[in-house]
């Protein structure tokens, strides 16, 4: 880490702050500057050994030193071949390897444990099936409160009612080496379980080129790990299906959801979904 210092009355120096050494190769850093609640950190994506979460100290902040300082607070203890990096959220990051799976890690600050706060979780992981070299996070205010929104209400999965909010809030662009551009988003929580049972509802519908299970080809999968299924991931391109049903197939999917919506309603979801890119 190094620093602008003032050389004279027209120059500038480099001086270097701290370092900090990798497993084996550092390919991507995404740098999150400090807030009221915490210091500066620095997610540093190595070539094998996946994510790695340093925090910046400076020469106020601790009383053992008076130099500046990057201290590893938290890891992804798992091989991955990592390609890129980004900060999506509070203590929230986007990753994505060399094998074209994509990895959410969140770090745990409300541990019981030292070893719970120092382990990144697993929030989501499926496979892209491209190799992501650059991510760009989108910065979206966050919409107010529940209690705070007025408007209309809608009635979803368990009949309860929820207001008109965004369904999908983006949170970051991927470029991909083959000239992919796709958008990453978090889905509202009224709406996760819906997007869900959806997804498996025209999965089941679809029958993909060369008859290969969408789960299987949405799962994550590296040399060291195959699983069945992609975990808590959306596949937005499937979801986007339901426009090109008939609607009687369509019909069909929402009697099997069992949220109460109509043909039309579930069409006009869609379509600001697929608005959104």
């Amino acid at each position: 880490m190094y620093a602008l210092a003032p050389n004279g009355r027209h120059t500038i120096d480099l001086s270097k702050l701290a370092t900090y050494r990798t497993s084996t190769d550092p390919l991507s850093l995404s740098v999150s500057p400090s807030t009221s609640t915490q210091p500066a950190t620095i997610a540093v994506a190595d070539l094998m050994k996946s994510i790695s979460i340093l925090t910046v100290t400076s020469p106020s902040s601790t009383t053992s030193s008076d130099e500046w300082g990057l201290t590893e607070v938290a890891r992804h203890f798992a091989t991955l071949w990592s390609s890129a990096v980004t900060c999506i959220g509070e203590n929230e990051w986007l990753a994505a390897d060399m094998e074209g799976n994509l990895v959410v890690l969140r770090r745990n600050m409300g541990g019981v444990t030292e070893d719970d706060k120092r382990r990144l979780e697993v929030v989501s992981e499926g496979r892209l099936g491209e190799v992501v070299n650059t991510i760009v996070p989108v910065h979206v205010p966050s919409p107010p409160p529940t209690r705070e929104r007025t408007g209309p209400t809608t009635t979803i999965a368990n009949g309860s009612a929820h207001p008109l909010g965004p369904v999908i809030v983006p949170k970051a662009f991927l470029a991909t080496v083959e000239g992919g551009v796709y958008m990453l988003g978090s889905i509202s929580s009224s709406f996760q379980d819906l997007l869900m049972r959806l997804q498996n509802a025209i999965a089941g519908r679809i029958e993909a080129p060369g008859y290969m299970p969408w789960a299987k080809y949405r799962a994550f999968k590296t040399e060291v790990r195959e699983a069945d299924e992609p975990y808590r991931f959306v596949d937005g391109e499937l979801i986007e299906m339901v426009l090109g049903l008939d609607d009687l197939v369509v019909e069909d999917v929402c009697k099997e959801l069992g949220a109460g919506l109509t043909v039309e309603e579930l069409r006009a979801m869609v379509e600001g979904l697929r608005r959104l890119h």
